[in-house]
């Protein structure tokens, strides 16, 4: 058994707040699923696409690295294919679709 953090109450296992007080049990699998909102703090779900306490929409975080690696990737090609050209105008003129 473990006890509450707010009113010291035992919690018997498995339970995820306090039947006395109705503090929420910090369980590690729970908080796993949520992630806080960068507006007002509160702990949301992970899935949730608009925070439920104050009505903002949540960006997925996922989201932004993937664009991030797909510029990199479209980034280091383009320095690939800069290095193997030898002169800078016959690139530019490829890339801009120029003959």
């Amino acid at each position: 058994m473990s006890r509450c953090k707010n009113c010291g109450a035992e919690i018997p296992e498995g339970q995820k707040y306090c039947g006395a007080c109705g503090f929420p049990v910090e369980d590690p699998e729970y908080m796993r699923k949520l992630r806080p909102c960068k507006t007002c703090g509160k702990m949301v779900a992970r899935s949730a696409r608009v925070c439920p306490n104050c009505g903002k929409k949540l960006k997925h975080p996922l989201l932004r690295l993937f664009i991030f690696l797909v510029i990199l990737v479209l980034f280091a090609l383009g320095l690939y294919k800069f290095e193997k050209e030898k002169s800078c105008c016959s690139f530019l003129k490829r890339l801009m679709f120029w003959k």
